[in-house]
């Protein structure tokens, strides 16, 4: 039977992260430049996502054009984002951050096609220099992402209690590639599932799996050493595109040994092959053209997907050697 590779995925990271609010060990994970000092507003957080890839990013807008008729036209225009820092409530169309441009002029074609209504009571945005800073969503989530903007009340991830950032810095200190975005992704309340409407890829069975396992935080890198162009619509075919690779990272309060014990048991069950990689071996298959490998280091369990089975291998290798 096909198992949905992400559901695979997540299962093992929710049976191997069982308690691991008991663990906060820091490590020396090589970051995007600027996320240890990024501020973030001081509120409940589901998920957060920090994107610098140290070049312009060409960012995909839908503006709009009034055409010589008089009459307005929706086009896609391309704008060049330097860096990004993005929160998300319990719901996916809760979000809010800043996003800092080249120009202040492309920050301001950003806030039209936001296409914020002063009435709009689900809506704020705003610029500032290049800095386009923006808040949505129906509750008083996104009230007080804008709250916190407008009155400065911001912290450094480091220090956010609905976050774990020590998680995210047990990413490698040397990776193959250069990290352009990191995150971290808290898996209660079914947040995971909301993603099915806004991702080109079926997560149908999420839900369920969730019901099975206790999975807590999980921390994320995006590795690619090419040019940075997103696509309009965001799937996982973007790992095609140009050689990206993502790496998650968690962990468990059980001892290492449990852990590869447990990790043997699962991976066999759902029909993952041991491959030797390096002077090691780890947990491999293929899901929809994605490769994905799984390894343990301790108690932290890595899980590497690229499209580009060496960049998978690659990421493995780095999170467990150093």
């Amino acid at each position: 039977m096909r198992l949905n590779g992400l559901v695979v995925l997540l299962a093992l990271l929710g049976l191997t992260a069982v308690g691991c609010s008991s663990s906060r060990v820091v490590g020396n994970a090589s970051l995007p430049e600027g996320i240890e000092t990024a501020q973030i507003p001081n509120v409940e957080i589901a998920g957060y996502l920090y994107v610098n890839a140290d070049s312009s990013i060409s960012l995909p807008i839908n503006g709009v054009v009034i055409g010589s008729d008089g009459r307005s036209e929706a086009v896609l225009t391309r704008l060049d984002l330097d860096k990004a820092s993005i929160v998300i409530g319990s719901s996916v169309d809760s979000f809010g951050g800043t996003f800092d441009f080249q120009t202040h002029r492309q920050a301001e074609e950003a806030l039209r096609a936001f296409q914020v209504n002063p009435e709009d009571e689900e809506s704020w945005a705003e610029v500032s220099s290049n800095r386009l800073s923006m808040a949505h969503g129906a509750d008083s989530w996104a009230q007080s992402i804008r709250n916190a903007f407008e009155l400065d009340s911001l912290i450094l991830l480091a220090e956010h209690e609905s976050l774990r950032w020590d998680i995210l810095t047990n990413l490698p200190e040397n990776p193959p590639s250069r990290p352009i975005a990191a995150g971290i992704i808290r898996l209660d309340e079914g947040f995971p599932v909301a993603l099915t409407d806004r991702i080109d890829f079926d997560l149908g069975r999420m839900d369920t799996a969730f019901g099975l396992v206790r999975v807590d935080t999980v921390g994320f890198g995006l590795y690619v050493d090419s040019p940075i162009e997103v696509s309009d619509r965001f799937g996982l075919d973007f790992l095609d595109d140009a050689g990206y690779g993502v790496l998650m990272v968690s962990r468990s309060s059980y001892s290492g040994f449990v852990v590869a014990f447990m990790l043997g048991v699962v991976a066999g069950q759902i029909g993952m092959e041991t491959i030797d990689i390096g002077n090691t071996n780890a947990r491999y298959s293929t899901f929809e053209g994605i490769h994905l490998i799984l390894k343990n280091k301790g108690n932290l369990v890595f899980a590497a997907l690229a499209a580009d089975r060496q960049i998978a291998e690659a990421l493995i290798l780095s999170a467990v050697t150093n």
